[in-house]
């Protein structure tokens, strides 16, 4: 009675000072209600506040004279984000704590238990749903990416608008699960490491990547520790993973084209294929040179530098500037925006090797079959605006931005319907781009005087071909994860050549074939059925 009264009163509050009693007595979303007993949340250092959930669960109602059902205690709370902290209504980040101010690791809306979580603010997706969708996707197609929920959320009597909770980016068997550090063993094998490439750096920080040269320019790459955390990390550590990190792009930087296997030693291959397929599906502007995490767990039985979790996509799909409402080009290349520097130059090398750039288009073909499909894609969406269909109404009461530029949006339709219509038409458009500039690649590295016959087949089939000259000449094989399965030397012939091939303990499954010697490479694919 007495938390009731309590939260009465704050809305009163409000509703006299607004006159906006009427925007939230009720929800079909959960409700987030915060107080801090007067003070400003700050974008740092956190401030101490009490919240309360209320979350009666799938089909039932959530009404703010319910009980806290969700949570009800003790949070620190700050505002987060780089260039969105300073908008009208921001994101935050808060931790779940106990009344002595430890850390409280509780479930919050379904999602694992934890102390470190975000309320994310979408104000310049008016959509509502790029980040929620996009992660989902990046799930389904097995990257990490944080877990989401719709909310709304009121702060010290002032109805806020829609949130989506969402699990912070930390160690965690739940969220990374890279092994964690014991305090009584440090050793820089004995654990796992979260890195995220940003445009801010400082040497307390992380570090800056040797200089690389690429297509006419300079590129430098800024890492900053996650996990450790800068604070935490020793020296050791920090030797140990740069020199991971280092060693892959000296590898990359240094390797002949077609020559796969001096990088594939060091990556996880589909991670960074899934990555640059979302990334370049959403036209993300963020992409790559800002919110772009990777870890590395040693203790692995095969470690791989691994692409993820996905972060921050809000401005995808044609929602930043004026030049991003075009569903044309690469992004992983672009010019237009003003620090293309630091845009790893991995992107761009990958994309001249015929084992990435045929395992980039394979894997875009498998899921334009099923998760990239223009007409499933726009199912989603609907579900997701079904979901916000009522509370969105109050949002853009709250905050009458629909048919108005936002700083950095592209996009300005006059209702909520016109925006998920926009957002709908750009990705089909982007998908219809992305299939002709797929065919492209698909030209550019196989050589129509390379075929197998049979194909499709049972792991056995011939080669046929023709060469500038005689001599030792190298066939391997590839599968999709970049493991070399098959490799073998023959003496070949100027002109037209044939050479048979058995693949043993071959699954069903696609194959990249490489014909190597000093001169040329020839590729190929090969599909292997039952």
């Amino acid at each position: 009675m007495i938390r009731q009264l309590f939260t009465y009163i704050l809305l009163l509050g409000f509703s006299l000072a607004h006159s906006q009693n009427d925007l939230l007595t009720d929800s079909n979303l959960p409700i987030f209600i915060i107080n801090t007993d007067g003070a400003t949340i700050p974008n740092e250092p956190k401030v101490t506040a009490h919240l309360g959930i209320v979350d009666n669960g799938a089909g039932v109602r959530n009404s703010l004279n319910d009980d806290f059902n969700g949570y009800d205690g003790q949070i620190g709370i700050e505002i987060r984000g780089n260039g969105t902290a300073n908008l009208d209504k921001p994101s935050y980040l808060f931790e779940t704590r106990n009344a002595d101010g430890s850390n409280n690791n509780v479930e919050l809306l379904g999602m694992p238990s934890e102390n470190d979580w975000i309320l994310y603010a979408p104000y310049i997706d008016k959509s509502l749903i790029r980040n929620v969708m996009t992660y989902d996707l990046a799930k389904d197609m097995g990257l990490l990416a944080s877990r989401t929920r719709y909310c709304e959320v009121v702060i010290n009597g002032e109805y806020l608008g829609v949130f989506v909770l969402m699990e912070k980016i930390k160690r965690d068997k739940n969220r990374v699960p890279v092994a964690k550090f014991q305090e009584d063993d440090p050793s820089p094998e004995n654990g796992g490491y979260i890195v995220r490439i940003d445009s801010w750096w400082n040497e307390s920080l992380g570090w800056v990547s040797d200089t690389y040269y690429v297509n006419g320019e300079d590129r430098t790459i800024n890492y900053q520790y996650v996990y450790p955390k800068h604070d935490d990390i020793t020296d050791p550590q920090k030797e140990y993973i740069e020199k991971v990190i280092t060693d892959f792009e000296n590898d990359l930087n240094e390797a002949p084209i077609n020559s796969s296997e001096i990088y594939l030693k060091h990556i996880d291959l589909n991670s960074f294929v899934d990555y640059l397929i979302l990334n370049e599906f959403g036209k993300n502007p963020d992409a790559y040179r800002l919110s772009t995490y990777l870890y590395f767990d040693p203790t692995d039985e095969n470690p791989k530098i691994t692409m993820g979790p996905v972060w921050d996509h809000n401005h995808c799909y044609g929602s930043y500037a004026v030049y991003e409402n075009k569903w044309t080009k690469w992004d992983f290349d672009n010019h237009w925006w003003d620090y293309h520097g630091q845009i790893p130059f991995w992107w761009e090398r990958f994309m001249q090797d015929p084992l990435f750039a045929q395992t980039f288009s394979d894997r875009y073909k498998m899921y334009r079959g099923n998760l990239l499909d223009c007409e499933l894609l726009s199912e989603n969406i609907d579900a997701y605006a079904e979901e916000v269909q009522e509370a969105q109404e109050r949002n853009f009461t709250r905050w009458p931005i629909l048919g108005e530029n936002e700083p950095f949006d592209w996009n300005s339709g006059p209702t909520y319907m016109s925006e998920l219509d926009y957002l709908k038409n750009w990705i089909c458009k982007r998908l219809e781009w992305m299939d002709t500039a797929i065919g492209r690649i698909d030209r550019s590295f196989i050589d129509g005087n390379f075929e197998v016959i049979p194909n499709p087949n049972r792991g056995n089939f011939d080669l046929s071909f023709r060469l500038d000259s005689g001599g030792t000449r190298m066939i391997t094989v590839y599968n999709l994860d970049g493991q070399r399965i098959h490799n073998q030397y023959f003496h070949g012939f100027a002109g037209a050549n044939s050479v048979s091939v058995q693949l043993d303990n071959a699954t069903v499954g696609t194959y990249i074939v490489h014909l190597v010697s000093e001169e040329e490479v020839l590729t190929t694919k090969v599909q292997v059925i039952y």
